[in-house]
């Protein structure tokens, strides 16, 4: 559903004028910017500016509409690491294309052009002078940002990685507009012209409950107000998800500012403020409800206060508002990627199964049947690639023409060597921590029978679990498989059909970000199912085996929706079905021969090459590749759709292998893999051992 873009890391920034923002678990990454647009709630100090320290006033910390830095300020800090520069009245002059952040944001403005002038006073200053000027409507700001021209190149050079922020709609209602879907419909129109302007990912600040704040608590447009601050939330919500639907590739997430004042206050009436720290959140005995109407001003403002003025949160809740928004961008990451991590798994699965039926296949052509155990270490039957069969003692090979197999192991070592282009700890400009853990438990069952007419029919049952603590979750999935296959065998000629059926059930845990709430769960559940044709011929040429192989396959992979909780439905996430469907191909040749270097010592050696294509980025190649780690990378492209790497429609493939064999009681051997896609370069390097008691 929604999706972030940055590499998360916990950190603290001090800032400027010898303050600091309140410590603050932050999203930092290099290269990435936050642009802000709308009202006062977003305004670093640009109406300050351009009225010369008219509005707000003195009685506010350097511009801004409270007693301290606001939530653009800690979501920049924390995502960009640094605050972000000004633009007042949208006329600053640039003399460069520039990354940096900007605020568009100044107080006063609307959401768009309404034809209508309103009388609003901000620190005295009437802002109906002010408002045929473009940087008081969210939609001028915008184009502002797109429209800007550096020798005729876009002067704010944005990236898929950067953020928009846009908080609007409160002073049109608290000026007389009614028409929800008007209001709405020009922060669409605002997102349409960022997207336009490479903007990909926004955060939409929702309103609280416009007829509770002290301005207008108990006034008779208390319940008109509350009632349409209600039917805007409702429908940003909807709006947002729907421009997400029609932009593949771009994250709108609402900020739930009214469910958080709701929460605040419902903590202040019946808890004390114990969970919030708030305890003075409207009007009542004694008090104004805000810190200026108490008289107490910049930093005599209690934290326990909401309000700042009668309309505009105090510092603490700023903090609070930053706080929830960063929990946001780390949400979306982390759900994102736990659909991702279930692709990943979902892909291990499914060609540790390739790579089983491929060596049954082998094993059956040779005419090697029986009972025993399928081992990462090749055998006779599976020496050129593959699994390896080891009989059970006492059982007689080939006899009955039926197999019994079973395979079993703990944790997966085929991560021992991978180039530094295919990093499995690299998410780049995104995800929590850099480090990926994980166990991995593997087992299967099967059995197969050979006929005499040279034809075979199997199946198998694979059962896996795989814990990883990576991008921001601690997941454990859960995976089952169901293969049949059949098989028929033509002098040089192999045919094969492979049916595979798999569902990863998938328990999270992720840290949240907030405080208050620190921890959020989910469950998420995946299901699989392919088809897959094999045909290889094989020839002899002077003692070396050639294999023409070709493979297709036709894959769908859903990912169930899951809803999130433990966050106070404040960075829960909803996440919908997502579904893929593709065809994927192979071709190549595979060269491989026998020798025999001492007495009661046999060896082997193979290479293979071959070219990969798939309809699907996310399907890929995981239903006709055998190399189980090849795909167990994660990485995202621009707009965070759940890919892998070797998640590519094109790509190459090589694989080299040789082992030896001792007396056939030991063998080891060592196999080198590499799939190499427009995204970068995989490798990896497998050695394995067995001996037989």
């Amino acid at each position: 559903m929604k999706h972030v873009k940055s590499r998360l890391r916990i950190s603290l920034g001090a800032l400027i004028a010898g303050a600091a923002l309140l410590a603050t678990p932050a999203v930092t990454a290099t290269a990435q910017s936050v642009y802000s647009f709308g009202d006062s709630l977003s305004d670093n100090g640009n109406l300050s500016a351009l009225t010369l320290g008219l509005a707000p006033g003195g009685d506010y910390f350097q511009g801004r509409f409270s007693n301290g830095f606001i939530w653009t300020d800690y979501l920049s800090q924390g995502i960009a690491g640094e605050l972000q520069r000004r633009d007042p009245g949208l006329i600053r002059p640039f003399i460069r294309r520039t990354t940096d952040g900007f605020n568009f944001a100044h107080g006063g403005s609307v959401s768009g052009s309404n034809g209508l002038t309103f009388d609003i006073l901000l620190g005295g200053f009437n802002t109906a002078l002010l408002q045929g000027i473009p940087a008081f409507r969210t939609t001028d700001q915008a184009r502002e940002f797109r429209d800007q021209r550096f020798f005729f190149r876009r002067t704010f050079n944005a990236g898929p990685d950067d953020y928009a922020t846009i908080s609007a709609g409160g002073n049109d209602y608290l000026n007389g507009v009614t028409n929800v879907n008007f209001v709405v419909g020009n922060i669409v129109e605002t997102l349409n012209i960022l997207h336009d302007g490479g903007i990909r990912n926004t955060l939409i600040l929702d309103l609280p409950s416009l007829g509770d704040i002290p301005g207008q608590f108990g006034s008779s447009d208390s319940a008109r107000l509350n009632s349409l601050s209600s039917l805007h939330n409702t429908r940003l919500q909807s709006a947002a998800d729907a421009f997400e639907r029609n932009n593949r590739g771009t994250t709108v997430s609402v900020i739930p500012l009214g469910l958080l004042f709701d929460l605040i206050v419902n903590d202040a009436d019946n808890r004390g403020g114990a969970t919030f720290g708030f305890t003075t959140v409207r009007p009542g005995a004694g008090t104004s409800g805000s810190c200026l109407g108490d008289g107490l001003v910049l930093s005599a403002c209690p934290d326990s206060f909401l309000f700042y003025d009668d309309i505009h949160p105090t510092a603490s809740a700023q903090a609070l508002i930053g706080q929830v928004a960063l929990s946001v961008v780390r949400a979306d990451v982390a759900t994102a990627s736990s659909a991702s991590a279930r692709t990943v798994t979902t892909d291990r699965l499914a060609t540790f199964d390739n790579r089983l039926v491929t060596s049954r296949f082998a094993a059956l052509r040779a005419g090697f049947t029986g009972s025993g155990v399928l081992t990462e270490s090749s055998s006779t039957a599976g020496s050129f690639g593959g699994l390896g069969f080891q009989p059970l003692s006492g059982s007689p090979s080939g006899t009955t023409g039926t197999s019994v197999y079973s395979y079993r192991s703990g944790i997966s070592a085929e991560f021992a060597n991978r180039t530094p282009d295919a990093d499995i700890f690299d998410v780049p400009d995104r995800g929590f921590s850099p480090g990926l853990q994980q166990q991995e438990f593997v087992e299967s069952y099967g059995g197969d029978h050979l006929f005499e007419n040279n034809i075979a029919i199997g199946g198998a049952y694979t059962r896996a679990e795989l814990e990883r603590d990576a991008f921001g979750i601690d997941s454990q999935d859960r995976s089952t498989a169901y293969i049949a296959y059949a098989a028929w065998f033509n002098g040089p000629v192999t045919l094969g059909l492979t049916s595979r059926n798999s569902e990863v059930q998938q328990s999270f845990q992720r840290a949240s970000g907030l405080e208050f709430a620190p921890v959020a769960i989910g469950q998420g559940r995946s299901t699989s199912n392919a088809v897959r044709i094999d045909a290889n011929y094989d020839v002899s040429l002077r003692g070396v085996a050639l294999t023409a192989i070709t493979r297709g396959a036709f894959s769908r992979l859903k990912h169930r929706g899951f809803q999130e909780s433990g966050t106070l439905g404040l960075a829960d996430r909803t996440v919908e079905d997502q579904s893929f469907a593709g065809y994927s191909g192979y071709a190549g040749i595979k060269a491989a021969t026998r020798f025999t270097p001492l007495k009661g010592v046999n060896a082997y050696a193979s290479m293979e090459l071959g070219g990969l294509a798939s309809s699907d980025r996310t399907i890929g190649f995981s239903s006709i590749l055998d190399e189980t780690a090849l795909l167990g990378e994660t990485r995202t492209d621009p707009g965070f759709s759940s890919t892998r790497f070797g998640a590519s429609t094109l790509a190459g493939y090589g694989a080299f292998e040789t082992g030896i064999h001792f007396n056939s009681a030991f063998s080891m051997n060592l196999r080198s893999s590499t799939l190499s896609t427009p995204e970068g370069l995989a490798s990896l390097t497998r050695v394995s051992a067995v001996y037989t008691f």
